[in-house]
């Protein structure tokens, strides 16, 4: 009895530990409803990224034409107290019989992340960093006041 209380504890723990976030953008999702979702998923990333918590964000994009693209951004804390994102695509392919064939598309990892301020928003922006609350030194890997 005392096996199961501890494997249940440990279960609730380990679920409590990494919040996930999912969503999925096709042509039926309006602008309006696209920006809000960018929007919630920046701030889940911010936060947790900020906050030093694990989570997952998973995108499935979806074209015109339904070819879909799905997108991790995992952030961890390595074993070093070392925060990472990992980022990840995966592209669904389609074989001559229709099957789903998910072909890896490429990805990478982030190790600083910074919030910033587009003016005008948009690819020729110019990006403004904005400050945080709470600053984390590289040294001492506790928050500190800037």
């Amino acid at each position: 009895m005392i096996t199961v209380v501890i494997a249940t504890l440990a279960s609730c723990k380990s679920q409590a530990g990494s919040d996930a976030l999912t969503v999925k953008l096709d042509s039926h999702t309006s602008r309006q409803e696209c920006d809000a979702k960018q929007i919630e998923m920046r701030q889940f990333l911010w936060n947790h990224w900020s906050q030093r918590k694990p989570a997952t964000l998973a995108l499935t994009a979806v074209s015109k034409e339904g070819k879909a693209v799905h997108s991790e951004y995992r952030i961890v804390l390595l074993p070093s107290n070392t925060l990472m994102m990992k980022v990840s695509f995966v592209a669904d392919r389609y074989g001559h019989q229709g099957q789903v064939i998910p072909k890896a598309q490429g990805g990478y990892e982030v190790y600083k992340v910074d919030r910033v301020k587009s003016d005008p928003p948009g690819v020729k922006a110019k990006l403004t960093p904005l400050p945080t609350i709470l600053e984390w030194t590289p040294i001492l890997r506790q928050p500190v006041k800037p």
